[in-house]
């Protein structure tokens, strides 16, 4: 019997928001009781319904061993596969060409009987999956904060052929980080402290005229951290069902052992609430 995953419905027609991401985890293992076929070898099932046009990734991480990932297409024909091994992160990304319900199978080589494995899927419809160029600041923060949900993974291996992170309107760099899936973006790194505070404080409050009532504002002042000094600002939206941060630092490294550019470094983080 495959394992069945509840139909996770989404209204083509109705727009709930300016973006909308859905995300789900799934931990599993592969064992001896799992069903073996010798095309194929030991494997799980799962049955996910998706509409035409829907854009989705899922990221798989194996605890042991490796695994293959086949999406199967409703007329039962392998669309897209990708293999991963122990220990690494494989993304399979996809655009549904057709209703119906697909098959993602996750399986096992065939002299393995216990695997254990990670799998975040992440799907949403493409006006929520790419950005226009001329989008103003709010619009990429919202955007980015609806992609936090699914720690960004529909951004990261983008269909469309151009990068899928947005860099947002007046940052120097931005990525997202690999231990802990947040966005990272740079505002400033430099040796002028005035300047550091002006670009800090005009950050966050701009970002602030972004956000609903259901954001909480905090602040902090100078903290000293290991060699170096810190202070910020968090945004949180903790009572949706998806509880995201929006936080503002401006890092003070004068005395620090670890030398950078500038001294001083403005810093915006966007992630999901562990």
């Amino acid at each position: 019997m495959k394992k069945i995953i509840p139909f996770l419905f989404v209204f083509a027609n109705v727009v709930f928001g300016q973006f909308s991401v859905e995300f789900n985890v799934i931990n599993g293992e592969i064992n001896s009781n799992d069903k073996f076929k010798s095309e194929l070898g030991r494997y799980d099932g799962y049955e996910i319904e998706f509409y035409q046009n829907e854009i989705v990734s899922f990221l798989v991480l194996p605890e042991s061993g490796s695994l293959s990932l086949i999406f199967v297409d409703p007329e039962e024909k392998i669309y897209k596969q990708t293999r991963a091994e122990a220990g690494t992160v494989e993304i399979l990304s996809a655009l549904i060409p057709k209703d119906g319900e697909w098959v993602l199978l996750i399986v096992a080589d065939s002299n393995q009987t216990n695997c254990r494995y990670t799998i975040q899927y992440a799907f949403a419809a493409p006006n929520s999956v790419e950005l226009k160029d001329d989008a103003d600041f709010c619009t990429q923060i919202l955007f980015l904060v609806e992609h936090a949900k699914a720690n960004f993974i529909l951004l990261e291996v983008p269909l469309s052929g151009k990068t899928g992170l947005v860099k947002l309107t007046g940052s120097t760099e931005s990525f997202v980080d690999e231990n802990d899936g947040s966005y990272i973006a740079k505002f400033y790194e430099g040796n002028r402290i005035h300047k550091a505070n002006k670009i800090y404080k005009t950050l966050t409050d701009d970002i602030k005229n972004c956000l609903t009532n259901q954001w909480n504002e905090s602040s902090k002042d100078w903290n000293n951290v290991e060699d170096f000094k810190v202070k910020g600002t968090m945004f949180s939206n903790l009572t949706d069902a998806s509880p995201r941060y929006i936080q503002v630092s401006l890092f003070d490294f004068t005395d620090s052992k670890n030398r950078f550019t500038g001294n001083f470094v403005v810093q915006l983080e966007i992630r999901k609430a562990n």
